[in-house]
């Protein structure tokens, strides 16, 4: 397989995993953390962002490793075998 359309799939996950991580933490800490003054939505806010942008690292790790099992298999299975 093509290492760019590899590089361009990784990076399209990981976006849009990251997008929902984000989402979903945002959505919980409003649901369960009530701010009422501006220094505090500004620090939940932050939190937040922080979060779910660390959450994104990690999770990007792991679609980018399973991307390559992926290819692995498809190589070993698919593209090996038709040759």
């Amino acid at each position: 397989m093509n290492p760019k359309t590899i590089a361009i799939a990784k990076k399209i996950t990981s976006f849009v995993v990251g997008f929902g991580v984000s989402k979903i933490v945002a959505g919980i800490i409003e649901s369960n953390v009530a701010v009422e003054k501006t220094h505090e939505k500004v620090a939940v806010a932050s939190a937040s962002y922080v979060l779910g942008f660390a959450i994104s690292e990690h999770t990007s790790e792991f679609t980018d490793k399973q991307i390559d099992n992926a290819v692995d298999w498809w190589t070993e299975n698919v593209t090996n075998r038709s040759k």
